[in-house]
This record gives C-alpha cells, structure tokens and sequence, in this order.
C-alpha cells in the first residue's frame, strides 16, 4: 500500500491487490493502512472503495479486520468526504488476511486432506516434523 499511496500515477488503472484495514459504513468504504489510521481517520493514508449495495451486503463480514481488496485503481479528480484522494473500483475480491497461526493451521489442514489415503512414502511433512 505505501508503493501506491507514494506514487500512484505509477498503478493508474491497472488491477492491483491491495491489503490493509477494513472499514464499512455508511459513506465510509475504505481500506486503511492499519487499525490506527482507521480510528484516527487519515484519508491520506487509505483508498477509498467503491462498493455497490450487493459488495457491501457481500463484504460487511470483514469490516474492521485486516483483508486483501483486488480492483482497479484510480486518483480521483477532487476528493471523496474525508480528503479520499486514491479509489478502488470494479473491486473483485475482499479476503481476510490470515494471521501467521492461521495460515500455520490452514497449511496443516491442507497437507492432512492431501496426505489421507496416501503411503507413507509419498506423504509431505508437515513443517514442524
């Protein structure tokens, strides 16, 4: 995020993934740089999201959580309420970021799924093994 807050003319509409703070609201779509950028509300450090109702209605499970947001990125002529001056638009994709535990977790669930019905030869280890 800090590449594109520092030099957008560089990512003008290009399809960029984006990770950060999440918030929704009512005229308050935006992706921060973390959570206390969000609680002291610093436009110029976050992109706005341009989300339709449905988006929202979709997305509203990862509010105030760390994410990754995919879509098309634009400086907006002006600014949105709040001194926005950076947007995400056709946004594609709003998932949690994972914290090191749940990836661990989530590597080792997969690894157990692909290792059942597998000899013993061809299983993969797991990484504390």
């Amino acid at each position: 995020m800090i590449k594109v807050i520092a030099n957008p003319e560089d990512f003008q509409g290009k399809e960029i993934q984006l990770s950060g703070y999440l918030k929704l609201g009512h005229e308050h779509n935006v992706l921060y740089f973390d959570k206390e950028h969000a609680y002291w509300v610093m436009g110029e450090n976050a992109v706005w999201l341009d989300l339709k109702k449905e988006q929202l209605e979709k997305w509203s499970k990862h509010k105030d959580s760390y994410v990754y947001v995919r879509g098309i990125f634009n400086t907006v002529d002006g600014m949105y309420f709040g001194g926005y001056e950076l947007e995400l638009k056709n946004i594609s994709r709003i998932t949690p970021k994972l914290s090191p535990d749940e990836k661990k977790k989530m590597i080792e669930k997969s690894i157990d799924k692909y290792n059942e019905g597998k000899e013993e030869s061809e299983e993969i280890k797991k990484p504390s093994e």
